[in-house]
């Protein structure tokens, strides 16, 4: 890792990287035919890291985006990304998941609590060994593994209620994972992965509007790469007393002998 209404943005361009004095050919075709939202995906491809740029440079069919805007102490469970809310196609023996998932952070709430990245897959046969803490922080974009179990630990303390019941403390984001491959999926009225773009509505207009990012605006948005905070271990082992638990009664990490509990446990269940 580097430090969800759904709909589906797709582009046909290789990306052939990008200049320090202009826009690459891909940038002006991805902003041309997308506006805004075609800029900012061409963008957030040339952040990522060297390792992962060849893959999406040759494989990346689909974008898929969806966006969240949630109080500062709601967290996310645990959960993998994937085409089909977890679903397996006729004749697909498993759920397919991104090539790389990331999270755009559009808000810069304090008590807003951090993503939480692990090393668990969905064909892991024991429990995630490590995980790392990507605290939000406005424009900060956090990427990883789409195949990955991940989710959003709550935020702390209390916040002050505005008017109409708004909080500046929302934690809002905008996610984008990136596909080899993915079936648009056309359910009226219905939310859900890999719906197609809106692209009468109103928002979806404005996303697409015409954009000309200028070159001293993309040079003082220069990456800035901060590493995530890694954590010890991952999971803890509790007693069935944990009501009558004391301060000197320590939990135990998870270790692999402890098995595996059933997916619907600890997991956001398919």
């Amino acid at each position: 890792p580097l430090h969800q209404q759904r709909t589906n943005n797709h582009s046909d361009g290789d990306d052939s990287g990008e200049s320090d004095d202009s826009e690459s050919d891909d940038d002006q075709e991805l902003t041309r035919q997308f506006g805004f939202l075609g800029y900012l995906i061409h963008k957030i491809m040339t952040q990522l890291t060297d390792e992962w740029k060849p893959q999406l440079q040759n494989q990346c069919t689909h974008v898929e985006l969806w966006a969240h805007n949630r109080p500062h102490a709601t967290g996310h469970q645990l959960h993998f990304d994937s085409d089909n809310e977890g679903h397996c196609e006729p004749g697909q023996s498993a759920p397919r998941h991104p090539l790389v998932s990331t999270i755009l952070y559009l808000s810069d709430s304090p008590t807003s609590g951090p993503s939480l990245i692990t090393n668990q897959r969905r064909v892991s046969r024991h429990l995630a060994t490590q995980a790392w803490l990507c605290p939000p922080a406005l424009s900060r974009l956090t990427a990883f593994d789409g195949r990955v179990l991940h989710g959003v630990i709550p935020g702390q303390g209390f916040v002050q209620q505005e008017e109409e019941g708004l909080s500046s403390n929302h934690r809002v984001t905008l996610m984008m994972a990136f596909w080899r491959r993915l079936e648009t999926r056309h359910h009226p009225g219905k939310v859900g992965a890999a719906r197609p773009f809106p692209t009468d509505t109103a928002w979806a207009k404005l996303l697409r509007q015409p954009y000309s990012p200028s070159l001293a605006a993309a040079k003082e948005a220069a990456k800035q790469p901060v590493p995530p905070m890694a954590l010890s271990h991952v999971y803890e082992a509790i007693g069935d007393d944990t009501e009558t638990t004391t301060a000197d009664k320590k939990t135990k990490p998870w270790t692999p002998r402890m098995g595996m509990p059933t997916y619907d446990e600890i997991f956001q269940g398919f």
